[in-house]
């Protein structure tokens, strides 16, 4: 676009290039398709000083995001969501820079983990059109990004006690619950899926019971209570969180939700939250299968209600396999040889749960669940039930 139709819609002018791009920002903050006039207009300016300005203004991003709750999982989820594959590149080697500052053991592993689940660095060339509209974009996100709570230590603050440590047999057991529900979510024959999700329900709910029991004669075994976030795939974000929140339930945790960022946060024992984030992820795709399957839907005037049956599928979906993951968790319960000295040891975890629950989100809004198309109702609820996640003696052994 040339100077004269930048200066027609008042997008030019004699202000320098730090203002410039700091106006920019803004502009695409708000409207993200502005990025190409923002572009045009600075490509215009003095090459070197853009340049200087808007890598700057990314470099300064890094430690205010990773002290507010942003942790290299976090960015590069919401990145890939919001720019594409490039913005996570882009700001790994900031991150990677960040934490080559301390020595390794203050470094949480964690954090660790996510760095190295992020795409090889990109080192972008601000003098080229496309590297300077992936850049202000990223920032423009970035910059504007609310606190989130923090679940991982930044580098330099690493706690000594570095989250749960997950011993062999916790290891072993996690290992079988995930095979267990990559078969599930991978076989095209619904009674398979039914029977593996099952026994990876009952793997999860006897084992926990297991460990709470030796807790209790040895003290604790994990860190304590902690805060974990999973992130949820567009569209019917809130329908799908539903789901997590069933899981959640089912197994002493609690979650909050933030719609608009599209993430779940779990708060629970992190051997619980492993188990949470391993059998939600999979009810997730295997709840998204079973309501693709059920095709597009009209009303009798030809008007689309695709929508609305698909989230009222997921929500009843969500509420039915939280009504048989608690009859599950019952019976394995019931089913405990050492019944009487579980309660008060399940009484405890639960408290100590909500009161972290309520430091970390003590201001925290609920939203109704409405449904609005009784079909989608009906066949969620009925998918739902072909889960059979109450099934215990049938897949015994």
């Amino acid at each position: 676009m040339g100077r004269n139709r930048l200066a027609e819609l008042g997008l030019s002018g004699p202000e320098d290039e730090r203002a410039a791009v700091e106006r920019w920002l803004v502009r695409v903050m708000v409207d993200p398709a502005a990025v190409d006039l923002a572009v045009a207009d600075l490509m215009r300016r003095e090459p070197r000083r853009v340049a200087t300005v808007v890598a700057d203004a990314l470099s300064a991003l890094v430690e205010p995001l990773t002290c507010n709750g942003w942790n290299p999982d976090d960015l590069g989820q919401v990145l890939r969501r919001r720019v594409g594959c490039g913005g996570p590149a882009l700001i790994a080697g900031l991150l990677r820079a960040q934490a080559q500052a301390f020595d390794p053991s203050r470094i949480d592993e964690r954090w660790q983990r996510g760095l190295d689940d992020l795409p090889p660095t990109l080192v972008p060339d601000l003098g080229d059109p496309v590297d300077l509209a992936l850049t202000l974009r990223v920032v423009a996100v970035l910059r504007f990004v609310p606190h989130i709570a923090v679940t991982v230590s930044p580098p330099g603050q690493a706690r000594a006690t570095r989250g749960a440590s997950t011993g062999p047999d916790a290891a072993r057991q996690l290992a079988k619950v995930r095979a267990l529900l990559a078969k599930a979510e991978s076989t095209q024959f619904e009674a398979e899926a039914e029977a593996l999700t099952a026994k990876a329900q009952e793997l999860i709910a006897r084992y926990a019971l297991d460990r709470l029991l030796t807790q209790s004669q040895n003290g604790p075994a994990t860190g304590g209570v902690t805060t974990r976030r999973i992130w949820i795939d567009a569209p019917y974000v809130w329908a799908k969180a539903l789901l997590v929140t069933s899981v959640a339930r089912a197994n002493r945790c609690r979650v909050a939700v933030s719609e608009g960022l599209g993430f779940a946060s779990l708060v629970g024992d992190p051997h619980d939250l492993d188990a949470v984030e391993l059998l939600a992820t999979s009810l997730l795709v295997q709840a998204d299968a079973a309501m693709l399957r059920h095709g597009r839907r009209q009303d009798g005037g030809g008007t689309s209600r695709t929508r609305s049956f698909r989230r009222s599928f997921l929500i009843s979906y969500a509420q039915r396999i939280g009504e048989r993951l608690q009859a599950a968790d019952r019976a394995a319960l019931a089913e405990a040889p050492d019944r009487e000295r579980l309660l008060p040891v399940l009484r405890a975890v639960s408290a100590d749960v909500e009161r972290e629950f309520q430091r970390v989100f003590p201001r925290l809004r609920t939203k109704s669940t409405e449904v609005s198309d009784v079909e989608g109702w009906a066949a969620g609820r009925a998918a739902a039930d072909l889960a059979r996640l109450d099934v215990r003696g049938e897949i015994a052994g």
